[in-house]
């Protein structure tokens, strides 16, 4: 195979018999050859499957190019400033209304909402004033066998009684009924011998028809006398009430069948 000779780089670019590179002017448009620009109002035509133009689905704070939203780190609202604010405005509120209420206004007197009439009682003109209290006053009677140790004899033992005080009228619990009135007796009763039974339930009033009245629920009583066995220096202390006609009385003592060993007369108011 013949040999060939090596090319020269320097004859590939100076060779004065070679034509220079054309150079080209860079391609340009005329004017008229450009769209014209779109009128006013003008936006892309839609995609197909939509009925009208539709904004890019990234927001411009996505984008970075404006704020997403207020800073995090700013300061935060202080949300009990307005509550504590109402609390002091209703503090003070009351405050100025209580100082009001206690220092009335200068010329008028607290308590009155105008000026008294002249001669003014406390009395509506005109009218009575209020009828007295009608409640019957309590009478303390004496006389009779009050004061006066009485035996008691019944088959079990012996005792004394004391009927010390007699108290007539008074309204008691409620008013008593019709044409009668209350009586409360104090007494004591001691024991001589054997066994004898005192109590409310044993103490009869005897009124001079003959009726019987027990204890009643009616009249006051402060110290109720108790069902009591007396014994030999045992003593029994108490009130007993009854409602009944005005008038002498006989207390009648009784054993627990109901037989009488002993009676106090108390006279009438």
């Amino acid at each position: 195979m013949p040999e060939t000779e090596p090319l020269d780089p320097a004859t590939l670019t100076s060779d004065p018999e070679s034509p220079a590179p054309e150079t080209r002017a860079p391609d340009t448009l005329a004017p008229d050859t450009l769209a014209p620009a779109p009128p006013p109002g003008w936006s892309p035509p839609p995609l197909p499957g939509t009925t009208g133009w539709v904004a890019p689905s990234v927001s411009l704070a996505q984008a970075g190019q404006v704020p997403a939203g207020p800073n995090p780190s700013g300061p935060r609202r202080q949300w009990w400033v307005p509550v504590v604010a109402v609390l002091l405005i209703a503090l003070a509120a009351s405050g100025i209304a209580w100082w009001r209420a206690g220092h009335p206004a200068a010329g008028s007197t607290p308590g009155t909402t105008g000026p008294a009439s002249p001669g003014a009682t406390g009395t509506p003109s005109g009218s009575a004033a209020p009828p007295a209290s009608t409640a019957p006053a309590v009478v303390f009677t004496s006389g009779g066998q009050l004061g006066v140790p009485v035996p008691l004899q019944a088959g079990t033992g012996s005792a004394t009684v004391t009927v010390s005080r007699a108290a007539w009228g008074g309204t008691g619990e409620m008013a008593p009924a019709a044409d009668q009135t209350y009586l409360v007796i104090d007494l004591t009763a001691t024991g001589r011998s054997g066994e004898v039974t005192v109590g409310t339930i044993t103490t009869l009033a005897v009124t001079a028809d003959g009726r019987s009245h027990g204890d009643s629920f009616g009249p006051t009583v402060d110290e109720p006398l108790a069902s009591t066995v007396l014994e030999p220096g045992g003593t029994a202390t108490g009130q007993v009430g009854f409602m009944l006609p005005e008038g002498p009385v006989t207390i009648t003592f009784t054993d627990p069948d109901g037989h009488p060993i002993g009676t106090v007369e108390v006279p009438a108011p």
